[in-house]
């Protein structure tokens, strides 16, 4: 029986592991664990008195200069808080595709394209953390109005005065700046990173459709080769369990007449399984229906819509 020769995931690419170091494998280290278990109840204390400090001084020129820096530690708080379950959510969404066995039935050609999404991905990542981290460092510039809102500054005046205190309040201050747009960002990368795990298992999907019939082209007849038939069989067993419309769309162009009786009705099987609504289980009660997120973001434009053109109504001279 002819089988399909393909590349086993090449697992010494640099960039590769340290893109999964920093988006996954860091966040296991028992002390980040337990630096994260400090922080989070520290930021939230901090969340709850910056919102009455917030709440209390309220007015327009306070929400202009202090309502973005608010927004991003509330971001920053909830991101912390939800980290561990969006990391959670990567790992079932590689141990989902891990169960597919697709590191041995990569070509040369999807593994260039995993390498080609993973190095975009990792290179995104490292410039929006930059690009936060100075902002940060702008956001930092403090001056003296902003020692009312900023709490942690209240307690600078208590330490003693030098330059090893000036380069321990800078250092904590950097620390903390990448600390929080390394979490910041971490949530968006992680989708991207499970998306590039989904795209790459689509990549061998499409690939070993589009080559299902590969050995046999050119023999005689095909339609009664018993090993023939068999290799069929084996690999749309393989193809079976995943789908989406592209997929969907290489499918139905497969040559499967020569195919037997048996292969067909399996072949018919993997049909109606792939015309399913693409959707992403991200864990064994949740899951993204791509079509319904589409549906959902549609409704929600149009309601805004409706609204604005309703107060345009309302208030004909604003047009």
């Amino acid at each position: 029986m002819v089988t399909l020769h393909y590349c086993p995931l090449v697992q010494e690419e640099f960039y590769i592991k340290i893109y999964r170091w920093l988006l996954v494998d860091i966040f296991d280290l028992k002390l980040v664990r337990y630096v994260l278990l400090v922080v989070q109840p520290v930021l939230i204390f901090v969340m709850f008195v910056q919102t009455c400090v917030f709440l209390y001084k309220f007015d327009l020129d306070y929400l202009i200069k202090y309502g973005p820096s608010y927004l991003m530690t509330l971001y920053v708080t909830l991101t912390c808080v939800c980290l561990y379950f969006i990391i959670d959510v990567v790992k079932h969404v590689e141990k989902e595709i891990g169960s597919w066995n697709i590191e041995n039935a990569m070509s040369p050609n999807v593994r260039e394209k995993l390498r080609r999404d993973t190095h975009n991905g990792f290179a995104s990542m490292i410039v929006s953390l930059i690009l936060g981290l100075l902002a940060g460092i702008m956001i930092g510039a403090l001056e003296d109005e902003d020692k009312h809102f900023i709490i942690a500054t209240q307690f600078i005046k208590y330490l003693p005065e030098g330059k090893i205190t000036i380069f321990f309040i800078n250092s904590v201050r950097f620390f903390c700046y990448l600390s929080a747009y390394l979490i910041a960002v971490a949530p968006a990368h992680h989708m991207v990173y499970g998306f590039i795990k989904q795209r790459t298992a689509a990549y061998v999907i499409m690939e070993r459709m589009e080559r299902i019939n590969h050995g046999y082209e050119n023999l005689r007849y095909i339609k009664l080769n018993e090993n023939y038939q068999t290799a069929v069989s084996e690999r749309l067993v393989w193809n079976i369990k995943l789908h989406s419309d592209e997929i969907f769309d290489t499918s139905v162009r497969v040559k499967w007449y020569h195919w037997s009786q048996a292969n067909k009705k399996t072949y018919l099987i993997y049909l109606i399984n792939a015309q399913k609504p693409f959707k992403i289980s991200f864990s064994e009660n949740i899951s993204l229906n791509y079509q319904l997120a589409v549906d959902i973001l549609g409704a929600f434009v149009s309601a805004l819509t409706f609204v604005v053109q309703l107060q345009n109504a309302r208030d004909p001279e604003s047009v």
